[in-house]
């Protein structure tokens, strides 16, 4: 769903065999995903802020950020990278 949704608004999500003889099946949206990320995300931009703090260096003071792995890449990721440094 997260991959899904990094690159979509809105998607279809199914699982099938979740449990014995269920199957999950679900439409999500990107704003979804998120406030189910919410909690996870005042964390990060916290991390983030400690990170910038801890270092030193001013936000003007770096000219790029290098993001690693797949949850970077998620829009709401980006925005608090962004607004942070």
């Amino acid at each position: 769903m997260r991959k899904l949704l990094t690159s979509n608004k809105e998607s279809d999500v199914t699982c099938e065999a979740l449990l014995e003889d269920e199957d999950l099946k679900r439409h999500f949206t990107r704003e979804e995903l998120e406030k189910l990320m919410e909690p996870f995300m005042v964390d990060f931009r916290k991390c983030l802020e400690d990170s910038l703090a801890k270092s030193g260096l001013k936000p003007d003071q770096i000219d790029f950020v290098e993001l690693v792995g797949e949850a970077t890449r998620i829009p709401i990721s980006i925005q608090h990278i962004t607004e942070v440094f």
